[in-house]
């Protein structure tokens, strides 16, 4: 949902990584040179391997080469 300038995300999910990511995402279709800004609010514990961040991706195809920027909430990351 639109929150000021921006969105408010509350999302769960496995894994993200290898070839088939299984996690809630948000996305929009993007060409060329870009410029996001993200702001990561808070991220709870469920496990020490807990994620979120952001992730570009070549296309939503299982093996797309992508680039990720993660935060986890203890010493994993």
């Amino acid at each position: 949902m639109p929150a000021g300038n921006g969105y408010d995300i509350s999302a769960g999910g496995l894994a993200i990584g290898g070839t088939n990511d299984q996690c809630n995402l948000s996305y929009q279709l993007r060409s060329g040179d870009f410029d996001v800004k993200l702001r990561l609010d808070s991220l709870g514990l469920a496990d020490a391997w807990s994620e979120a961040g952001m992730m570009a991706r070549e296309n939503l195809a299982p093996g797309a080469r992508f680039a990720s920027v993660l935060a986890t909430p203890s010493i994993s990351g």
